[in-house]
């Protein structure tokens, strides 16, 4: 599918065609990440990139999400998508509440709107073992219930492609499964690139896409 149909598409029905790299090189200094890598990932799947820390899978979605641009080559595919990521810090306000940071990408929500809204936030959170934690402010929280609250808000963005680098990172595999329960639903039909040295993941996350990182630092992959 070209850039152009792509676009001209409705957002949700965003789950055809592919996100290609083609001859990408990403290099820091004298480090090189990758060079001439080849892949293709699809529309509306679940893709798991695995490999171990310092093999490039950040270096891989930050490149995917745009917030990095190869330095030879092109990625095609992510034109006029909304886009939503965890980061492997949890990148909250620390002073504001939960139902503040979980709300960011829904600056223009009021009223009745913002309450419904608020409600399938206190339902996702409470699946996660987090209830009644809407008005505490985020300092107040341990590590593992931040982590929970920064997935939370990148799932409840109403992305079209869903960037998680190392999401359980310091949660257990009980609550690493409560989460993955938790918020599967709401992955349905996205595009979704989630990243893990952990092979015990892959069951949580169901049947998902697997690219092995090694791979396409040597051949290129399909997905």
């Amino acid at each position: 599918m070209d850039e152009r149909r792509l676009r001209e598409m409705p957002r949700q029905a965003r789950t055809e065609g592919a996100v290609t790299l083609e001859h990408v090189a990403k290099r820091y200094g004298e480090h090189i990440v990758f060079d001439d890598a080849n892949a293709s990932f699809a529309h509306g799947r679940i893709h798991a990139i695995m490999g171990a820390s310092g093999q490039g899978k950040t270096t891989l979605l930050r490149l995917v999400a745009g917030l990095e641009q190869p330095d030879e080559g092109r990625i095609e595919g992510m034109a006029g998508l909304r886009r939503a990521a965890v980061f492997q810090e949890d990148r909250l306000c620390e002073n504001l509440s939960v139902a503040a940071n979980v709300r960011m990408p829904h600056p223009g929500l009021k009223g009745a709107e913002k309450q419904e809204f608020l409600g399938r936030c206190e339902a996702l959170l409470t699946a996660m073992a987090l209830p009644d934690c809407l008005a505490r402010p985020v300092h107040e929280l341990s590590g593992g219930m931040k982590r929970r609250v920064a997935i939370a808000r990148a799932v409840m963005a109403e992305a079209d492609v869903l960037f998680f680098d190392e999401p359980l990172k310091g949660l257990d595999p009980a609550g690493s499964a409560l989460v993955l329960e938790a918020i599967d639903p709401l992955l349905d039909g996205k595009t979704v690139f989630w990243s893990t040295h952990r092979e015990e993941e892959l069951a949580l996350l169901g049947r998902p896409t697997l690219l092995r990182i090694g791979d396409l630092k040597r051949n290129g992959a399909e997905a």
